[in-house]
C-alpha cells in the first residue's frame, strides 16, 4: 500500500506512535533512509512513461509515486537526496495533470495521493505558479463527489482528496461542493460508529484516511477519544513480527514477507497502513 511510508513520515513529524507499539517515528524515518530508490520509486513512475501507467483500471500510481516523493522530500536530510525526490515528485505530478483533457472524473484513489503531493511540494517551496495553476486546473475538472451513502474505503479517500483540494483552491466554484462531501462522510461515520468492512486489509485503508479526514477536518481529537483509536490499536497489535496481518473476511493482506526480502515495500507490506 502506497501509505506505507508518505503516511507514517507524515504522521511521524508531529507524534512518535503510540507507546505499546513498539516503533518510534525516528525509526519509521530510519526505515526510510535505508531503503533504495528502486524500490521506492517503480518503474512506471519516471520519465519513460508517455502515459499515467494504468493499474487495474485505475490511473493513481502517478498520483501515488508523487506523494511518497513529496513526503520523503519533506523529511529528506540530505540536500542532494531532497531535490532528487522533489524533482521527481513535481515530474509525476505535472504529467498527471497534464492529462486534465483526457480525465472525466479522478477515480478515488488518485485524488488524496495527488493532493497529498501538492500539499507537501507546496509547504516545500518548490512548485512553480504554473503548477498550482494546472493543478487547480485538474481538481476543478476532474474531483467530482459521489453522495455517501454508506460508509466504505472509497468515501473515506475521496473525502480526503476533495477535502484538501477544498483548502488549498478555496476560490474554484467546485469548492463547496467538496468540503461538504468531506464533512458528509465524516458525518456518516460519526453517526453510524463504526466501519463496516470486515477484513484487515481494507481495515488498515478505513483507518488510515479517518485519520487523515479528522486531521483535516479538526477532529482529531474527537477521534482520539473515540473507540476508533482502540480498533486501530487492536488491528496494531494483529501484525505479526515480519510484518503479517491475518487474513480474515475479504483481505489480500496475508502475503509472507522475510527479514530479508522487502522487494514489494512500501506497496503491499501489510503493516504499513499501522
Amino acid at each position: 500500500m502506497y501509505a506505507t511510508l508518505f503516511f507514517a513520515a507524515t504522521a511521524a513529524q508531529a507524534s512518535t506512535a503510540p507507546a505499546n507499539s513498539g516503533i518510534s517515528g525516528a525509526q519509521v524515518l530510519a526505515y526510510v533512509r535505508n531503503v533504495s530508490n528502486a524500490t521506492l520509486i517503480p518503474q512506471y513512475c519516471d520519465a519513460t512513461s508517455p502515459k499515467v501507467h494504468w493499474d487495474v483500471g485505475h490511473a493513481h500510481v502517478w498520483a501515488e509515486c508523487a506523494a511518497l516523493q513529496a513526503h520523503l522530500f519533506a523529511h529528506s536530510e540530505n540536500k542532494d537526496a531532497g531535490e532528487r525526490l522533489a524533482a521527481g515528485a513535481l515530474g509525476d505530478l505535472r504529467r498527471l495533470v497534464a492529462q486534465v483533457n483526457d480525465t472525466r472524473t479522478a477515480d478515488f484513489f488518485t485524488s488524496p495521493a495527488l493532493m497529498l503531493a501538492f500539499t507537501a511540494l507546496q509547504r516545500g517551496g518548490v512548485l512553480a505558479a504554473a503548477d498550482e495553476a494546472a493543478t487547480r486546473s485538474y481538481a476543478a475538472k476532474t474531483f467530482k463527489p459521489a453522495a455517501p451513502v454508506d460508509s466504505n474505503n472509497q468515501h473515506y479517500q475521496r473525502a480526503v482528496g476533495l477535502g484538501l483540494a477544498a483548502q488549498a483552491f478555496p476560490g474554484v466554484p467546485e469548492a463547496t461542493a467538496w468540503q461538504k462531501y468531506a464533512e458528509d462522510v465524516w458525518s456518516l461515520v460519526e453517526t453510524l460508529g463504526d466501519i463496516t468492512e470486515d477484513a484487515p486489509n481494507y481495515n488498515r485503508i478505513d483507518l488510515t484516511y479517518l485519520w487523515l479526514l479528522a486531521d483535516m477536518l479538526g477532529k482529531t481529537e474527537q477521534l482520539r477519544a473515540s473507540s476508533f483509536h482502540a480498533m486501530f490499536l487492536r488491528f496494531s497489535a494483529q501484525v505479526s513480527p515480519s510484518g503479517v496481518l491475518p487474513s480474515y473476511g475479504d483481505s489480500g493482506g496475508s502475503k509472507k514477507f522475510t527479514a530479508n526480502n522487502f522487494s514489494n515495500v512500501p506497496w503491499a507490506n501489510p503493516w504499513g497502513g499501522f
